[in-house]
C-alpha cells in the first residue's frame, strides 16, 4: 500500500493519508489488526470485484470492519452507493469515520449478517481485534442480526457487487439464496 504519510493521534487513533484514496485520511488503531486491514485492502486487492463486472452503482460490504474497502470502493467507483454492515460497535464508530468524505454514498449499518433476523450474541478471538465469532445468547456481546433477504427489504436492489468477508458464516449465509439472491 501506498501510505503517503502517517501523523499523530487523535483519540488512541494513528491518521493515515492514503494514496490510493486521493490523500485522504484514515483512521486506525496501533497495535491491532487494522494495519494488516490496510495492506490486505490497498496491497492485496482482495476486496476488488472482477474487471468484467465494470462500475458497480451499488456495492454491499457485508463485514466492513473500519470502512476501508467501503472507502476504496467510494473512491474507485464515484457513482456507486455503498452500503456497509458491521457487527463490532467500535469498528461501526471507526468505520463511519473513515467514509465520512464519501458524504451520503457510504452507509455503515450495526448489525450482524445472519442467517436469520432477531439478535445474536458474539465475542472477539483472543488477540484480535477484527476476528469475532457468534456465541450462545448473553455470552458476549449482543447485536441485532439481519438476514440477507432483510436487507434486501430494507435497502432495496439490486445489488451490483456483494463482498462478504464474516468470520466463516458465508457457506451458511449463501446456502439459501430466497428472498434476495435474485436481487444481487
Amino acid at each position: 500500500a501506498r501510505v503517503a504519510r502517517a501523523s499523530e493521534r487523535a483519540d488512541g487513533w494513528a491518521r493515515l493519508r492514503l494514496r490510493p484514496l486521493g490523500g485522504r485520511e484514515v483512521l486506525v488503531r496501533p497495535g491491532t489488526s487494522d494495519l494488516g486491514t490496510v495492506w490486505g485492502t490497498f496491497a492485496r486487492g482482495y476486496h476488488l470485484p472482477p474487471p468484467e463486472l465494470g462500475a458497480p452503482d451499488t456495492i454491499w460490504d457485508l463485514g466492513a470492519n473500519i470502512g476501508l474497502t467501503m472507502a476504496h470502493f467510494a473512491e474507485l467507483f464515484p457513482r456507486a452507493r455503498v452500503l456497509g454492515v458491521e457487527l463490532d460497535d467500535e469498528n461501526v464508530a471507526l468505520a463511519r469515520r473513515n467514509v465520512a468524505a464519501w458524504g451520503n454514498r457510504c452507509q455503515v449499518i450495526h448489525a450482524a449478517v445472519w442467517t436469520r433476523d432477531g439478535d445474536v450474541s458474539y465475542r472477539g478471538w483472543p488477540g484480535g481485534t477484527s476476528n469475532y465469532q457468534v456465541t450462545e445468547a448473553g455470552d458476549g456481546t449482543s447485536v441485532r442480526a439481519v438476514s440477507l433477504a432483510e436487507l434486501v427489504r430494507e435497502h432495496g436492489g439490486p445489488v451490483d457487487y456483494l463482498k462478504i468477508d464474516v468470520e466463516g458464516a458465508e457457506r451458511e449465509l449463501l446456502r439459501d439464496g430466497s428472498g434476495w439472491a435474485e436481487d444481487v
